[in-house]
């Protein structure tokens, strides 16, 4: 799990979240609630950046599955947390995000997360499909990097700017 994280480096977003006083635990550094919590608002700013949330994804939800985070470094207070968001793993009702978390203050990697995404419907409290994907010439590519579809998720624009592996 951690190589496959560690090794990704297509990332299409990043932005900065700052450590709070309250963040801190009785080890006097960053806990691992905070931490989570912290993820969740670089995936809200993700996602909010393309105009959608995880309650408004295209015409679905969606909803993690699970969560992975591998801790490299401590983090204080004061410093500001620079995550760097990706997708990967696409398939046809789930997806990975990737994250790459950076203390702003030491310039080193603090920690590598992934989450899983599962499209849901949550009136029938069921997963779904997700909406229609991102196809290339030859189709259906589930090894796609980031392939989310205008319709789906992002503009043209941001489309053109995917990288394929």
């Amino acid at each position: 799990m951690l190589k496959s994280i560690s090794n990704f480096d297509n990332f299409q977003f990043e932005t900065e979240v700052p450590v709070r006083i309250t963040d801190i635990n009785y080890g006097n550094h960053l806990g691992n609630d905070s931490f989570v919590s912290m993820l969740h608002e670089a995936r809200v700013r993700f996602l909010g950046s393309i105009g959608y949330s995880e309650l408004k994804f295209g015409k679905v939800s969606v909803i993690m599955v699970d969560l992975y985070i591998k801790y490299k470094q401590q983090v204080f207070y004061p410093d500001t947390l620079r995550v760097k968001i990706g997708i990967s793993n696409l398939k046809k009702c789930s997806f990975d995000i990737i994250y790459k978390i950076t203390s702003k203050k030491t310039g080193k990697e603090a920690a590598a997360a992934k989450t899983s995404m599962a499209s849901f419907d949550y009136d029938a409290r069921r997963p779904v499909k997700l909406p229609r994907l991102c196809r290339n010439q030859t189709g259906y590519r589930p090894h796609l990097t980031a392939a989310i579809h205008n319709q789906f998720l992002v503009d043209d624009t941001f489309l053109n700017q995917i990288k394929y592996s």
